[in-house]
């Protein structure tokens, strides 16, 4: 990634509105598209695709001719993905807009329609109800 030489600009806020995201805040060198850490997210999630194997699919599709001349970027994208699936999780459970929120224990769990919970798919009285 070249980035401007103006001085002026921050440029880690124009690479975010440009939806790219840094692989690092200091010296930045690489930077992944939102659309590539969502589809790496959704092929980890129902394909079971790994790290490696989502990144050997970007080396093939960048240069299928020789998949080995592409710089090896395998680290940065275990790292990013980690942080993407964190800054994701945070949004979808209201945490991102709240400057200094900081998630208590169980707030960003799933709710699951399966596992009993008292009041909600089993009676208050369960104990006693179903105790022999």
């Amino acid at each position: 990634m070249v980035s401007c030489g103006c001085g002026h600009a921050d440029m880690k806020s124009q690479y975010l509105d440009l939806e790219m995201f840094p692989a690092s805040y200091e010296n930045i060198q690489t930077v992944f598209t939102f659309r590539c850490l969502d589809d790496f997210r959704v092929s980890n999630l129902e394909c079971k695709t790994s790290a490696y194997q989502y990144f050997q699919k970007i080396r093939r599709l960048t240069n299928p001719a020789f998949p080995q001349a592409v710089p090896n970027r395998y680290m940065e994208l275990l790292q990013l993905s980690r942080q993407w699936r964190n800054l994701k999780l945070r949004k979808w459970f209201q945490f991102a807009h709240r400057p200094g929120a900081v998630p208590q224990e169980g707030e960003m769990a799933l709710f699951c329609a399966a596992c009993p919970q008292v009041g909600l798919n089993i009676p208050e009285d369960w104990e006693t109800r179903y105790t022999p």
